[in-house]
């Protein structure tokens, strides 16, 4: 056990240590800071603006999946709950940490839980298929196998509750899943890719800020770079975001210096911000002791 707890954390820290260092060596750390320093900081006011939308368009997605086991359910519950998800999210590998909505849910955790993971799911699905979408602008080989797998794990999310239920470690968490009606999967993924598109636009103006193109290659390059960021091996995705935003748009002649820091910045306004945020969420579930009350 304590190997395994050893290999969670320290897999993560080798794999953004290993990139931050391949990175280093390749580009000019002097000439991030100096992209840092000089800013638009109107254009970066507008970014951190576009935040607040995002993380609520999120919430009320998650709003519509959370109300199928808790009718009662406010939206300011599901706020809450989604931004203590996004604080414990930070500290986690692959952001298994979103599983601590439940916690302002005692006596109805299982069910929260599932859907989370139904949350992530839909995500996850829509992220793959942008992804593939993407591949098919470098290789068409590689859009088709991409486009072919994200048919197959969105098939999976009809069809896998089916055949999980004959399973019984996890039958508790696919109770749930026969409430959830195909139209509110299907709206959810359409609240995912509008979701989508305000990440877009916000690291299309991150880049633009610091070297000019076009939105298509802002939009083309971010799902690879969000699938990438969202992987277990790194510490909050710290290098692979980096890294992968690097590759691609060095074929768009942006120097990796600019690439680095439009993608950190990012994470810094769509994930670390909010994630802040959420530590308000947190202490007041662990200091009242959980329940709807206490978020």
């Amino acid at each position: 056990m304590r190997l395994k707890e050893t290999l969670r954390y320290f897999v993560p820290l080798l794999g953004s240590s290993v990139v931050l260092i391949v990175l280093l060596r390749q580009i000019d750390g002097r000439k991030i800071l100096w992209a840092a320093q000089h800013f638009n900081p109107w254009v970066l006011a507008l970014v951190i603006l576009l935040g607040p939308p995002f993380v609520l368009l999120k919430a009320f997605k998650w709003h519509l999946l959370l109300r199928v086991a808790i009718p009662e359910a406010s939206y300011r519950l599901a706020l809450r709950s989604f931004l203590l998800g996004m604080t414990a999210s930070l500290i986690t590998p692959g952001r298994l940490g979103e599983l601590a909505r439940a916690a302002c849910f005692p006596g109805k955790r299982t069910p929260v839980l599932a859907l989370t993971l139904m949350d992530k799911l839909i995500d996850v699905t829509v992220l793959l298929t942008l992804c593939a979408m993407s591949l098919w602008a470098y290789s068409t080989r590689l859009g088709i196998i991409g486009i072919t797998g994200g048919v197959v794990f969105a098939a999976s999310i009809w069809v896998g509750p089916q055949w999980m239920k004959r399973w019984p470690p996890i039958h508790p968490f696919v109770t749930v899943m026969p409430s959830v009606s195909g139209r509110l999967v299907v709206l959810n993924g359409v609240l995912a890719i509008c979701c989508y598109a305000l990440l877009a636009l916000q690291f299309h103006l991150l880049l633009s800020g610091l070297h000019p193109v076009p939105l298509w290659v802002s939009s083309t390059v971010l799902p690879p770079i969000l699938l990438g960021s969202a992987l277990p091996l790194f510490i909050n995705g710290l290098g692979g975001r980096e890294g992968i935003a690097t590759v691609l748009l060095k074929h768009y002649a942006v120097p990796g210096e600019q690439a680095v820091l439009a993608s950190f910045l990012l994470f810094v306004v769509s994930g670390l911000l909010p994630g802040g945020v959420g530590i308000v969420s947190g202490l007041k579930v662990f200091r009242r002791g959980g329940g709807l009350k206490s978020c």
